[in-house]
């Protein structure tokens, strides 16, 4: 499989990105194809700011791929990165990837365990995708309620909408085919013009459904799932560190840790602490005192108690 990773032009995000990076030591080399960066945003990258922080083994495997060759399939040459467009990437770049699967990844995602096959596919190849829960009909997941409505379907299963994601490429290609036709648009359009009402990945799950390739899928329980992340509203209490760091250090099967950018804006020196602490489980010191001194405190930060 080829593993892609969406960027943009933030300190952190770059911050971020050189953090995963630096664990893809944790990746079964047999494993991984290619490894695709997209700087989403406009101008050009420099691969040489981040090349280096990869193993030497995988260093030939990365490609960077810079706004102007996304805009060959999406007209989005002129734009800021936003959440939007970054959806819309996020699919497109089935057109780019050389490998029949491609995990998706945002910069915030990074690698605390061993990961080998058996960690995206099951004995038999079929990829893995997870199974998530609802109590309320609302908020984000009424936008998957409206996937399932576009493709007149109805399922009970829910799935995630979060990286890390496994996609399989022709789908991607056969789902985003399949819209254009219908809508007799391109899909870009079509995905602007319905910005508000759906996702790219519960559109992706739910054509998955609709087109009964579901059952080439290996779909695993929410309870099982081998990521966890902390995400932007640090303040709600499932994103405390009792919920987040405590149970992951001690749960060998999550595999992908999550830290995202206005989370370590809005964290408290205690929580810095923390996951200071944290991250010391898993990294050499060489990239401890990155996450340290470069990621989570800044020179005026006082690390005394």
């Amino acid at each position: 499989m080829d593993i892609v990773t969406l960027f943009y032009n933030n300190d952190l995000e770059i911050k971020l990105l050189k953090l995963q990076s630096m664990s893809f030591s944790y990746l079964d080399t047999n494993l991984i194809n290619n490894i695709f960066i997209i700087y989403n945003d406009i101008g050009e990258f420099d691969l040489n700011l981040i090349i280096n922080n990869y193993p030497i083994l995988y260093r030939e495997r990365v490609r960077l791929v810079n706004r102007q060759q996304c805009s060959a399939f999406i007209d989005i040459k002129s734009e800021p990165s936003s959440w939007l467009n970054q959806q819309l990437v996020k699919l497109f770049v089935s057109k780019i990837v050389k490998s029949e699967h491609y995990l998706m990844l945002d910069s915030k995602n990074h690698f605390i365990r061993n990961i080998n096959y058996s960690d995206c596919f099951d004995s038999n190849g079929k990829p893995k995708i997870h199974l998530d829960t609802y109590t309320k009909k609302e908020g984000m997941i009424v936008r998957y309620f409206n996937c399932l409505d576009y493709f007149n379907v109805q399922s009970d299963l829910v799935f995630t909408t979060v990286t890390p994601f496994l996609f399989k490429t022709q789908y991607v290609l056969d789902m985003m085919n399949f819209i254009s036709e219908k809508e007799n648009t391109t899909f870009t359009k079509f995905f602007y013009k319905n910005k508000f009402k759906y996702t790219e990945f519960f559109l992706y799950s739910s054509y998955l459904i609709y087109s009964n390739k579901i059952v080439e899928y290996w779909t695993v329980k929410n309870r099982n799932k081998n990521f966890k992340s902390i995400m932007c509203n640090i303040e709600s209490s499932w994103n405390a560190c009792e919920n987040t760091i405590t149970p992951v250090s001690k749960n060998r099967e999550v595999k992908v840790f999550g830290l995202h950018r206005i989370a370590i804006q809005k964290m408290n020196k205690e929580y810095k602490r923390k996951l200071n602490d944290f991250y010391k489980l898993f990294y050499n010191s060489e990239i401890c005192e990155f996450i340290e001194k470069d990621l989570l405190f800044t020179p005026l930060d006082n690390l005394s108690i």
